[in-house]
Formats: structure tokens, sequence, C-alpha cells
């Protein structure tokens, strides 16, 4: 219990860091991306099973069953991104870790992440049933006008502004073993100057997703749909892991002091 109340404190390095801006971010990802790809890809690949596996069982374990696997795809994220921000790390003498070896790291702290998954998926599905439930259940009754897309629409903004603000709460539980409301409030601390860029990729992401979501539900009955809706998954997966990690050694490596030569 002691662990998930701990405080957070600050760190040791923890100055007021610089801003981040979009392309300094992308940049940072797009990195991580070509230095750790089979570890971030394998991490994509295993996020985007996850995120169709709701749709499959939706049709035959019923409601319950579905959100249980809705649970599981978001705390899988949680443990994805805590993997990718470890593989990202630059360990002493240069090394960096493994797949597995940063999968393990995080799984150690699982039951933390498990305890932050609560609130995070009760705020997300909360926001998507708000905006994409009410919002098109008022455009197929043909009522609410211009409402209906003003609010899925504030609450993809309202998505992606939390995930700005939060996206590092996974990598803190794991990483520098804080409880999970230490870890949200260690999340606001390292984004600070950099919510901006970040708000702009996931707000980019979410939306390329509900576009894609569109086209691919229509190919969902033919044989390449499963394929397409996979593959675009696991895009926006890699992109979204690729971003979590740039950032997390940005904020944590970037504001080390500089040791001074003898």
């Amino acid at each position: 219990m002691q662990e998930y109340l701990k405080p957070w404190r600050p760190h040791d390095g923890d100055a007021p860091a610089p801003p981040i801006s979009p392309p300094a971010l992308l940049r940072s990802a797009f990195s991580l991306m070509g230095s750790r790809c089979p570890a971030l890809l394998a991490y994509a690949l295993l996020c985007a099973v996850m995120m169709n596996l709701p749709l499959a069982l939706a049709g035959t374990g019923g409601a319950a069953v579905a959100w249980a696997a809705m649970f599981l795809s978001a705390l899988v994220f949680l443990v994805a991104a805590a993997s990718a921000a470890a593989s990202a790390q630059t360990l002493p003498g240069g090394r960096k870790r493994g797949a597995l070896e940063s999968a393990a790291l995080a799984l150690k702290k699982a039951h933390v992440l498990i305890a932050l998954c609560v609130p995070v998926f009760i705020v997300y599905e909360l926001l998507m049933v708000l905006g994409l439930g009410v919002g098109m259940g008022l455009w197929r009754l043909g009522n609410g006008g211009a409402f209906y897309i003003a609010l899925p629409l504030a609450c993809v903004l309202a998505t992606s502004f939390l995930s700005a603000c939060f996206c590092l709460a996974a990598p803190s539980c794991a990483l520098e073993k804080t409880g999970p409301f230490a870890a949200l409030a260690r999340s606001l601390k390292l984004t600070r100057g950099s919510r901006l860029a970040a708000f702009l990729i996931f707000f980019v992401l979410f939306v390329i997703n509900i576009v894609a979501a569109v086209f691919t539900g229509s190919m969902r009955q033919t044989p390449a749909g499963p394929y397409v809706e996979g593959a675009v998954s696991a895009a926006l997966s890699l992109v979204s892991l690729a971003t979590v990690g740039g950032l997390y050694r940005l904020r944590t490596e970037g504001s080390r002091p500089k040791t001074k030569k003898k």
C-alpha cells in the first residue's frame, strides 16, 4: 500500500527544462524509431492486436467481455509505453536495453500500472462515449445541428490534452518507482514546456485514427479489411510509443546537468 501512496519528490537534475517544439519532439521520436525499431515495432504490433481484440470479442463474449478486453488493451498500452521509455534510456557505458529487458522492467511494476490504468481507462472511455457515442447518436437522429460535430471534436481535443499531460506517467511508474498518483504528478512536471508539442502530435494521431476507422470499417467484411485495420493500428501505436519514449528521453537525459571534465 505504501508503494501506491508514496509521494513524488523532485529528482536530481530536474531543473526547469527548456520548451520542446513539435519538430524537436518529432525528431526525437523518429530518431528513436530508427535506433530502436525492432523493440518499438514489437510493442506496437502487440498494442494493435489488443486494440482490435474488443471488437472481435463483442459479438461472441458479450459486452462484459468486450469491456474487460478494452481495459486489458489500455493496460497493455501503458506497459508498452513504459517499455518504450525503458528502451530509450541510455545506461552507463552507453548500453541500451533490449526489447525483452525493457518489457521485463515494465512488467515488474504491472501491479502499479494496473492501478494507474483504472483512472486512465475511466476518463478515456467517458470522453469517447460522450464524444463519439452521443455525437453519432445525434447525427443518426438528425438532431443537434453542428453540435454532433462540435462535441466529438471537443472530446478529442480534451483526450489529446490529457494524453499530452499524463503520457509519461507509465514510464515514471516503471523506471522511477513511483506510485500511480505520484506518477501523474511526475508526468505533469516532466511534460511542462512540451505539452503543446505532444498535444499536436496526439491530436493528429487521434484524428487519423478516427478517419481510418471510418474507411477500414467499411472494409471489415473483405479479406483484406482486418489486415489494413491492423496495419493502421500498428502504425499509429508505433508513432505514439516513439513519441512517449522520445519525450521521456529528452526530459530525463536532456535535463541532466553535464559533468565537467577534470
